[in-house]
């Protein structure tokens, strides 16, 4: 199902995007291309304080790392948006941006909502039956845990 979502929310922002491009004149680029050095560098650095940060991160629960993984990259992509309407307000390719910006922060709403927990909280009737004995005792058993969703089925916690 998840595979499924991000599939068809790729291919949306890819039409889109290419519906956009194609009606402002908006020159088609496949690889990232800084507008001046400040621009390039900047980008350069913030990426290497992602990268050089996510090792300090992943001593922290899976949805902290996730928040902190997707946050930064979210970050990022705005940043270059501002850069690009700022510097090269012409070429209006931080339209594009933009949208792959919108792209991303939808996949990462997806992703959010298929990967938290359920809490589960079930109480279960048993009657326990003594070979030995006449008597039999009524007993609840309190099945409490969190079911998590991963790509492989769900784990209960």
């Amino acid at each position: 199902m998840l595979f499924f979502l991000c599939v068809v929310l790729i291919t949306i922002g890819a039409i889109v995007g290419r519906v956009t491009e194609k009606r402002l004149g908006i020159e088609r680029t496949w690889i990232f291309r800084p507008i001046n050095k400040f621009h390039m560098w900047l980008e350069i650095f913030l990426s290497a304080i992602i990268i050089v940060v996510i090792p300090l991160v992943i001593g922290f629960e899976n949805l902290n790392m996730l928040l902190y993984i997707f946050g930064s990259l979210s970050a990022l992509f705005l940043i270059r948006t501002f850069l690009e309407r700022k510097l090269d307000r012409e070429s209006k390719r931080y339209i594009i941006t933009f949208i792959d910006f919108c792209t991303f922060v939808s996949l990462v709403i997806v992703s959010l909502i298929f990967f938290t927990g359920n809490d589960i909280e079930y109480t279960h009737n048993a009657i326990v039956f003594v070979e030995e004995e006449t008597v039999t005792e009524f007993m609840e058993i309190d099945i409490v845990g969190e079911l998590e969703p991963t790509l492989f089925g769900d784990s209960f916690v």
